[in-house]
């Protein structure tokens, strides 16, 4: 069975985001559906310029997804990407197939509503498709993840996504648009006070941040934490969350990313401190 669906994206090719208006009028309405007709056309020609230099049975695949995707058959979308997710887990994509595969996944979970799904493969679209995905569908992406990045705290992943940005070409532009609050994510970042963030785990019971301090302390007076996962440039190890415990990672681990796992929905806050 077929299922039929408006798809708006997202990005949108000469801005960040799609600028929905209502209209008023049978004329505006196909005014307006004209201009997303030429808009989808300007995205797909930048992505057909982006794909010249795959392999042209990855490229028939990838525009199948995207046909489908631009016209509202989710399913059809979702049964044209099983093949390559299937030749990906056998065989692997090279580093440019792979960014545009994430860049599928991303465009085919957002039409879906899954955002859990959509926000893991935006983030590999970022980090993988430097340099890969045409920059007028690659800058979008990154200030869509830059935003929300910044809303949620997570303040060192967001310097990286600003910092790529910065090498984009006319990327330049946009990250000059938010450097105010980037000077001020980066002096949070450098600097020495506490830091804390409100958080809650996901459907799958885990919640993921990259460290900015070495010492830290999650508080949960409800509970529902159960581990706390070290992942480091020179260590990876795990300790159990104990109510009231602190700790403090050893420089010698390098920088750090936390997971912290337990019940779905627990929530807590986390405090980064210092460490003399």
């Amino acid at each position: 069975m077929k299922t039929k669906q408006h798809w708006v994206p997202a990005l949108a090719v000469a801005g960040i985001f799609w600028l929905l208006v209502p209209a008023h009028d049978v004329a505006a309405q196909d005014s307006q559906s004209e201009l997303d007709d030429i808009a989808e056309q300007a995205k797909a020609d930048r992505i057909n310029i982006s794909l010249k230099e795959l392999h042209p049975d990855y490229v028939e695949a990838f525009l199948k997804v995207q046909s489908a995707l631009q016209d509202g058959t989710l399913d059809e979308a979702a049964a044209a990407l099983q093949p390559m997710s299937d030749y990906r887990g056998s065989a692997g994509y090279p580093d440019a197939e792979e960014a545009h595969y994430q860049l599928l996944v991303f465009w085919l979970a957002q039409a879906a509503g899954d955002d859990r799904v959509a926000r893991g493969a935006l983030e590999q679209v970022v980090s993988s498709g430097h340099g890969r995905i045409d920059y007028d569908i690659y800058i979008p992406a990154a200030m869509d993840l830059l935003k929300q990045q910044v809303q949620e705290k997570a303040y060192a992943e967001s310097l990286v996504t600003h910092d790529l940005l910065q090498k984009s070409g006319s990327g330049r532009d946009a990250s000059a648009s938010v450097s105010d609050i980037m000077t001020k994510v980066r002096a949070i970042v450098e600097g020495d006070e506490p830091v804390v963030i409100s958080g809650t785990l996901d459907g799958g019971g885990r919640w993921s941040r990259q460290m900015i301090r070495r010492g830290m302390f999650i508080d949960a007076p409800d509970g529902g934490i159960s581990n706390q996962v070290f992942d480091c440039e020179n260590k990876q190890a795990s300790v159990a969350w104990q109510p009231g415990s602190e700790l403090a990672v050893p420089e010698s681990w390098g920088a750090c990313r936390l997971t912290l796992e337990g019940e779905s929905g627990a929530g807590f806050e986390w405090v980064q401190v210092t460490v003399p």
